[in-house]
Order: structure tokens, then sequence, then C-alpha cells
């Protein structure tokens, strides 16, 4: 490779930091030099070399294996990627000693792909849209030996911006919801689980154990932390903060509720957690380009961030969460589920959130409002879903819901339109003299087809339960009359 195609300029490294291998990069020519990957954006990928100074060339001027490489070095999820900091300070040290993952570096913290996050704390992604993706992890429920400053989390979140650098993260201790919660995930969330045995240990006692723990932790990692105030409304609490790095880890006990570690840039510290109001212009033009619209007559959103709502009744926080976070609304299903005055195991109130929420919701900018929709149309749900606003919808749910709904959808994949339009006839004849049973629940109603009459439905289950269509007359057997709208 001769010197003359390498660019060598004192550049800043990016955002994203390489291995500290040492390689012998090749051009198309063959021709070879010795040099460090430090960083690649696009086209463009910048080398150290050997005399200390970094080169920028393209990507496209290296050979095939090399370009590989960079590839793969940039990929997460690649096998052979290879992420180091730039440094790795005794500081950043002491915090993954703390955290017990080698999840940081001296990377301020919204510089870090929040990708690279979640590979560290091993997160399965949850959701990807145009506003960002996000990450959780059940840990209590699904990956066992699994610890977080010496505690076990029940829910480990985390989310990026639409460039997919961190913006928050979220981990969730002992808390009402989750603790001695007999229910399953998903669908199975209605069918209680008499396997599982009650702690002998009181949330109380969990509560006071992971808040002195993490303490403790975070104390010997970065000194004793300040005490602080943070929060939205009626979320706001007094917390232990820590401040390192463009980090701010907030550390939360709210009595009778939940322990929590959230880690947020330094500057959403310092205005309390307090949100920035939205941009309606920008997000009604967002919200517009969600709409699709297929040639069989489907009209549905896309780009609704998914929240699994875990082992918990939390289907009321989970489902508003999405549709604030559409919105552009930053949320949290468990403070949502604080303010809904959840029960032990999760059964929250449509009433109670909506309640409190109003205030929440308007100081962030946006508006909620709820409508009697005594009988479901696709005329009432066009003239939402035209507008790119879900509905929040209140349903008796269950298998006597969702067997018909599944059916349909599997019809609908099939592609036997035949079969599938005699299969929602006779299912107007079926519900029409059905006596529906009584199981509270909220999902979304996010799309319509006028032909057939059926609607596109989004529960807070998981990717799997992202899109599924329900016929009119199955929707209004299970209606409960009342629907809610978040909207700009």
């Amino acid at each position: 490779m001769k010197t003359s195609i390498i660019l060598a300029a004192s550049l800043a490294l990016s955002s994203y930091s390489f291995s500290q291998e040492i390689r012998t990069f090749k051009n198309q020519e063959g021709r070879a030099i010795k040099a460090q990957l430090v960083s690649s954006s696009g086209d463009d990928v910048i080398l150290m070399l050997s005399n200390g100074k970094e080169a920028k060339i393209k990507l496209a001027t290296l050979s095939q294996a090399d370009q590989e490489y960079v590839k793969n070095q940039n990929d997460v999820d690649s096998p052979n990627h290879k992420p180091v900091a730039a440094t790795q300070s005794e500081a950043s040290q002491k915090i993954n000693e703390a955290i017990g993952h080698p999840a940081f570096n001296d990377t301020p913290f919204t510089q870090r792909k929040a990708a690279e996050f979640a590979k560290a704390l091993q997160m399965p992604i949850e959701s990807k849209s145009s506003i960002g993706n996000s990450w959780r992890l059940y840990a209590a429920a699904r990956k066992k030996g699994y610890r977080l400053f010496n505690s076990v989390p029940y829910s480990v979140a985390l989310y990026s911006n639409e460039k997919g650098n961190a913006s928050a993260m979220s981990f969730v201790f002992a808390n009402k919801g989750d603790y001695d919660s007999k229910v399953g995930f998903g669908a199975n969330h209605f069918k209680k689980d008499t396997s599982k045995k009650s702690s002998k240990v009181t949330l109380k006692d969990a509560m006071e154990y992971d808040y002195e723990a993490i303490k403790a932790a975070l104390t010997q990692a970065l000194g004793d932390g300040k005490k602080d105030y943070y929060g939205d409304s009626g979320t706001r609490n007094g917390v232990l903060r820590w401040d390192w790095n463009d980090h701010s880890f907030i550390l939360s006990l709210v009595k009778g509720e939940y322990v929590s570690m959230n880690i947020v840039p330094v500057a959403k510290a310092d205005r309390e957690g307090r949100s920035k109001t939205i941009n309606d212009a920008a997000v009604k033009e967002r919200i517009q380009h969600s709409i699709t619209r297929d040639e069989n007559g489907d009209v549905y959103l896309t780009d609704i961030p998914m929240v699994d709502q875990g082992p918990k009744g939390y289907c009321v926080p989970a489902t508003f969460e999405r549709a604030m976070r559409f919105m552009g609304l930053e949320a949290d299903m468990y403070l949502l589920a604080m303010l809904g005055k959840t029960k032990a195991g999760g059964g929250t109130s449509i009433n109670a959130i909506l309640d409190e929420i109003q205030t929440l919701i308007r100081r962030k900018g946006a508006r909620v409002k709820e409508e009697e929709v005594k009988k479901l149309s696709v005329r009432y749900v066009k003239s939402k879903i035209d507008k790119g606003i879900p509905i929040l919808w209140a349903l008796s749910s269950g298998d006597h819901y969702s067997d018909p709904t599944n059916a349909n959808t599997k019809l609908r994949k099939e592609g036997d339109r035949a079969a599938h339009l005699a299969w929602l006839a006779e299912q107007e004849e079926v519900f029409s003299k059905k006596k529906k049973p009584k199981v509270n629940h909220i999902c979304m109603i996010i799309g319509y087809n006028e032909e057939t009459n059926e609607l596109a439905v989004s529960d807070s289950w998981g990717e799997a339960f992202t899109i599924r269509w329900t016929p009119l007359s199955v929707a209004n057997w299970v209606n409960s009359g009342k629907v809610t709208l978040i909207q700009p």
C-alpha cells in the first residue's frame, strides 16, 4: 500500500474504538503496511501507523479480506468483534468489578454504541425503531446466577438513540410488580403458575438488601454518592448519585415499590431526569411515515417500540410506555406502574394511571384522552390510524380471545383468501352468541382492513406479538368499551 493513498491526519478517535491488534493491511494491488485499526465510519477507515500518526483511507481501497475484517470489527454481533476502549482507566476497571461485567470503558456514555453495552451485559434485543432500539433481559426468570452490583436484577433494560448510541439504562431489582409474581411470560400471563413458591423473605427486606449491596459496590468504585432528586412529576424521589465520565449512576429506593439503578448522561441527571419537550412537527411527520399500506388493503402502523412486560401484570404501564415512546416521550413501565398504584404481582389500573399520567404527558409536550367506544368499527379505527395514532384498547383477554386471533393470523399467512373470508363470515355468527369471560387486559390497535373487517392488534409481550389480526366480531365480543389516545 503506497503511503500516498494514506491521508495522514491528526484525527480524534471516533466514538467507536476497536481492538489494539497490530495487523498487516493490504490494498487492492497487494501492497502492505502494518497498522492498528482505530475506527470506521461509512466508507472511511482510520488506521494508526507505526509512527503513531493516524491515517484516513477509503474502505474500498483495502483488500477483500481486510474489508471483511473491518466489517466484523464494526459488527457487535460478530464472533470476531473485539471492542476495546482507547484507554481503560483504573476507574472504569473498578466500575466493571462493581457491576460484575466488562461493560464500561473510558468512552463517555452517550458516545458508546448501545449494542456494545448490550453484548457485555448479555441482553437480547427487544425492539428496533427509527427513534432508537431497546434491549431487555428478565434476568431473575431467565438467566440463573446473573448478578449486577452483587444483586439479582429482575429487569435489565437499555435504550439507544436514533444513531445507535446509548441514551439510558434501567436496572430494576426487588420490586412490587415482580416480587412473588406467579404469572408467566406473554400470553401465559393469564395462567397462574402454581409451581412457583412464595419467597420467605419479605419485599421490604429484599429491597433493603439490594439497595445496600448496590450502594456498597458503587461506593467502593467511585466513593460516596451524593444525595439528589430524580424523576418527572409524580415519579420524582430522593436518590443517591455518582458521576463519572458523563455517566450518572442513579440509585433509587421508593418505599414499598422498587429499587432501581438508572444510568443516564450527566446532563439529564442535572435536570433531575426531567424530559425535554417534544417537537410536535417532527413527531407528526415521523408518525405519518410509520403508516404502511399493503396491496391487500391492510393499513397498519410500524415503528412502534416493543416492550415485553415480562412475568407480571404490567400490560397497562408497558403499553403506555410503548405509545409514549412512539410519540417521542421518554417513559419507563416501572415508573408508570408506580403512578398506577400497582399491586403485588403487578396488577395495575388504567384509571389510576390515567389520573396521574395526564399531567406527566402534558409536561412532556403531548396530549392524552380517554374515549367511550362501546362498539368498535373499522371507520373509527381508520380515523385514528390514518393520523398515525395507535389506540390503547381495554379488553377481556385470554385464550377465548387469543385462540381465534391466532387462527385468523395463521389463515392470513397461508394465503388462501377464499378460505380466510369464509372463516371470517363464520365468526360473525359464532361470536354474536358467545358470553365473554371477564379478564382485564390492555393492548394496542395498530391497523385495519376495510374490506375484510379485521383489526391489527399488538400486545406488549415481545416481538412475536408485534402484530396479529383479529376479526372485528371477535374484537367487539371482548371490547371493554374504553380506549385511550396519546397524540402530539
